[in-house]
Parts: structure tokens; C-alpha cells; sequence
């Protein structure tokens, strides 16, 4: 029955996932974000401010949403945290500035309530520690969090443009490493 209750809990994380950023499970660490260029330094100096405040559960996590009156065209969106979901720690493991806008991933580890409750199979504890990417904007020279569209399909389209996104970076990392070797 707990191990239920913690699948569960876990879906509902996985879902909410889908809306805020694309979330990928891993079990190897990966090396620490290494900024390529001064708007690089900028997104990743923001992203580690607003992982700080999120992990530490200050109300200063809004003030990394863009004003909403303030958002660029075609931008649509609410603010929001993902509810019950607590962070004990987070490492940034990449860092992509292209333009105003930017892609942040991020390595958490998930505290849930059901932690303390549930015994957690050793072969499943990678999964309270997922990777998570992120979309950030810069409006009027600051770099905040994209905010979250609302509706199914265009949680769904957005997720799908993250993930292709992030195969194309994993793509042109893997390209630069060889070409770097050879």
C-alpha cells in the first residue's frame, strides 16, 4: 500500500513535471555547468539564485517570474511552484543562452512526505532525484523563469519542444566532444 501511494505520488509529480519543465530520471552524476559565455555566466548566476531561494522555500522565488504585464509577444503564462514538492538540494548541470532566451538544467533532489513513510526500493531512489530542464526568458536585461502556459495541449506541444531542444543540445555537445578527440 505505501509503495502505491509513493508510485502515485511520484505520477503526479511526473505529470506536473510535463507543465513546468521536462523532467528526465538518471542515475549517473553528471559534471558540474561550466557557463560558455558572459550571457551564459548571467542565466546561470539567476538559475542558482532561484534554485537557492526555491530550496530554502522563500517567498523571493515569485520575484524570478517576469512581470506578467511585461512578458514579450507570444509569451502567455501563470506564475506557479508545483505545489506540495520540496527541494533539499540541486545542482546545475547546464547552462544555454541563445538570444533572450535560455535552457537551465538542473539536477534536485525531491523531499516528499511520503519519504519518512515509505520504505523506497534502492533500485528506485534515482527517481527522487530527477533532471529537470528548464525555459528562462530575459525581459529588459533579466533573465526569469518562463512562465507556465496553461492547457493540455500546449503543456504537451511546449514539452515536446523542450525535449527536442534538449536532444539538439545533447546532439551538438556529443559532436563538439568528438570533434575535441579526434
Amino acid at each position: 500500500m505505501r509503495l502505491a501511494r509513493f508510485m502515485t505520488v511520484l505520477l503526479a509529480f511526473a505529470l506536473f513535471g510535463a507543465a513546468a519543465g521536462t523532467i528526465a530520471f538518471a542515475e549517473e552524476e553528471a559534471e558540474p555547468a561550466v557557463a560558455a559565455s558572459d550571457e551564459d555566466a548571467k542565466l546561470q548566476a539567476r538559475a542558482q539564485a532561484y534554485w537557492e531561494a526555491r530550496v530554502a522555500q522563500l517567498p523571493s522565488v515569485m520575484e524570478f517570474y517576469p512581470p506578467l504585464d511585461k512578458l514579450p509577444e507570444g509569451i502567455k503564462g501563470t506564475h506557479g511552484e508545483g505545489g506540495s514538492v520540496r527541494w533539499s538540494d540541486f545542482e546545475i548541470e547546464a547552462v544555454k543562452a541563445d538570444g533572450d532566451e535560455g535552457l537551465v538544467q538542473v539536477r534536485a533532489r525531491m523531499n516528499l512526505a511520503s519519504d519518512h513513510m515509505v520504505r523506497i526500493p534502492e533500485s528506485m531512489r534515482h527517481l527522487l532525484k530527477p533532471t529537470i530542464m528548464e525555459e528562462w526568458i530575459r525581459v529588459e536585461g533579466e533573465w526569469y523563469k518562463r512562465p507556465i502556459e496553461p492547457g493540455l495541449s500546449r503543456m504537451m506541444r511546449s514539452q515536446r519542444e523542450r525535449q527536442r531542444a534538449a536532444r539538439e543540445a545533447a546532439a551538438a555537445r556529443n559532436s563538439e566532444a568528438k570533434a575535441e578527440a579526434d
